[in-house]
């Protein structure tokens, strides 16, 4: 599956929910993976609870789901 593919079948999934504004931080608690999840979810048990490596990625799917990620044209 291409990358761009996987983000838009994430930015997808995230129209079903009910949260429409995502935020990152660094979850020190989970080896110092960057997190993304929606706002007002706090559980850390969440199935919208993402970690990635890096904070560019994080910023990347931050953007991604609030909609403000612009796939680049061929």
């Amino acid at each position: 599956m291409t990358t761009t593919k996987h983000h838009m079948e994430l930015e997808l999934e995230a129209k079903r929910e009910d949260f429409q504004k995502w935020e990152f931080f660094c979850d020190m608690a989970y080896f110092d993976q960057w997190a993304v999840r929606p706002i007002e979810d706090n559980s850390f048990s969440s199935q919208n609870l993402f970690h990635v490596p890096t904070k560019a990625e994080a910023m990347a799917l931050c953007d991604l789901l609030n909609n403000n990620f612009v796939v680049p044209s061929e």
